[in-house]
């Protein structure tokens, strides 16, 4: 399952991001420059103003403010 929605607030998109996946942790994966994984996160993180991430009931929500 994945559920993204898009809603503007204070004149910024906020982009939240919905998934059954595997829980991700973005601290571990931003400390981790050896591997050659993380471009994605990389970008995200220069275009997004803020990130925030939280698991709850086997659910992974991402929100972006861009």
């Amino acid at each position: 399952m994945i559920d993204i929605r898009v809603t503007i607030e204070d004149e910024k998109a906020v982009i939240c991001i919905k998934d059954s996946g595997t829980p991700f942790d973005m601290k571990k994966a931003k400390e981790d420059h050896t591997k050659k994984i993380g471009f994605g996160l990389k970008l995200i993180h220069a275009m997004a103003d803020e990130i925030s991430y939280y698991r709850l009931y086997d659910t992974n929500t991402t929100i972006l403010r861009v």
